[in-house]
Formats: structure tokens, sequence, C-alpha cells
């Protein structure tokens, strides 16, 4: 449980900032509807990839407890497998993050989506713990 607990509270504070910043006067861009990307800009569904996976990353620099001077490190780590996995560049997942940053609306919808994810897979975690237990209960 505090696992969920952490991803979710640290992934309303993100969105919370990342919406305060860009929601107070969001870019013409936001309403015109256009659905053409930018050149190295990721589409939604790869988006949501990783942000599921820089999510996780981030859950479990919260449930190591790091000293400060071992955060840095560790995300810095984290984030260049991270990037490697996804086959893409730090300038381009920061290019992508700006792009939906300017877009509210999208990147709301995106988050709701990285939530959902994040919490099927704790689900999965928890019953997998409950039948592990149940298993060792009935030796």
């Amino acid at each position: 449980m505090p696992l969920r607990f952490n991803l979710v509270f640290a992934l309303a504070l993100l969105l919370g900032g990342a919406l305060s910043f860009s929601s107070c006067k969001p870019p013409k861009t936001q309403w015109e509807g256009s659905s053409r990307l930018p050149d190295g800009v990721l589409d939604q569904p790869a988006m949501i990839r990783l942000l599921v996976d820089i999510h996780l990353a981030e859950g479990d620099l919260l449930e190591r407890n790091l000293s400060a001077e071992e955060h840095l490190p560790f995300l810095q780590r984290h984030y260049g497998q991270i990037l490697a996995s996804h086959g893409i560049s730090a300038k381009q997942l920061q290019d992508s993050y700006q792009f939906y940053v300017e877009r509210p609306l999208t990147l709301n919808t995106m988050y709701n989506e990285v939530v959902e994810q994040l919490n099927r897979m704790q689900a999965a975690v928890e019953a997998e713990g409950q039948e592990n237990k149940a298993r060792i209960d009935s030796l």
C-alpha cells in the first residue's frame, strides 16, 4: 500500500506543478487541435509508456529512502537506462515533455492513463503477493 500512495502522491505533485505552470495562459496551439507533431516529439502512446517508466523509477527512489546526495546519481542512472530502453535521447524527452506541457488538456488525459497503468501494475503486484501468502499459509 505505501508504494501506491507514494506513486499517486508523486504523480499528483508533478501533474499539479505542470498544469499550474502551463494553465495560466495556454498557447493557441492547445485549442487548434493540430494532429501533426513536431520532429522529435513522441506521440502520445510512446510518451505515456515513457512516463510510466519514469514514475516507476521515481517511486523506486522514494521507497529506497536515499540521502539527498544519492538522489541525483540514482535518477541519472535510471533515466539513462529508461531513455536507452525507449530508444530516445534526453533532448527528445525534454522536447516532448515541453510540447505536452504547452497542451494541458492533452497532458492531463495522458497522465490519467499513466495513473491508470500504474494502478493496474500495483494491483497486480498486490494480488501476486496475496497469492504467495496464501500458498505459504497453506504449507
